[in-house]
């Protein structure tokens, strides 16, 4: 009589409960990944928009601004940038955002709660030769803090308007 080919139901669940415990042992190092990549990607777009109004100003040879936004319309007058910021060439050169007299170059916004992003700066405005106006006597800094606040990064901008940026591994 020929024996028939093919896994035991024991064979089987022993199978599903070896590849349960490596998945297991897998998530927890995937959730702290996912979660730096969170805050970095954060970080990135904070970082674009600041290098977007430096390289318009150069490119256009006008003040431009970025600043904190929660509707995309208007700058917030707030330290907070979790909502989003925008970018603007200041054709007005008052060193603020003038709906009729401004050109908006971008807008970036993003859903409440995602990350927490505070500054000590609510609006830059970088000159046509891509210095910041009025020059700061130090380094401004926005950090990105996760929702959890476990895990953080900075975005600095430099008084010479360079923007860097770097993740922490510190709780906000």
């Amino acid at each position: 009589m020929k024996r028939a080919s093919g896994f035991t139901i024991v064979e089987l669940i022993v199978t599903l409960a070896i590849a349960a415990i490596l998945l297991s042992l897998g998530a927890p190092p995937m959730q702290t990944y996912l979660a730096n990549q969170r805050v970095t990607a954060a970080m990135n777009t904070i970082a674009t928009g600041f290098n977007l109004a430096r390289s318009t100003a150069v490119e256009q040879r006008q003040p431009t601004g970025v600043c904190a936004t929660s509707n995309g319309v208007s700058c917030g007058g707030s330290t907070d940038w979790s909502r989003g910021w925008m970018v603007w060439v200041d054709n007005d050169e008052s060193g603020t955002y003038t709906p009729a007299a401004d050109e908006l170059v971008r807008v970036n916004l993003q859903e409440e709660g995602a990350m927490v992003v505070t500054a000590n700066i609510n609006l830059q405005v970088y000159s046509p030769s891509g210095l910041l106006v009025p020059m700061p006597g130090g380094v401004e800094n926005i950090v990105v803090c996760e929702a959890d606040a476990t895990r953080q990064g900075r975005v600095a901008i430099l008084p010479s308007g360079q923007v860097n940026s770097r993740r922490e591994d510190s709780a906000c």
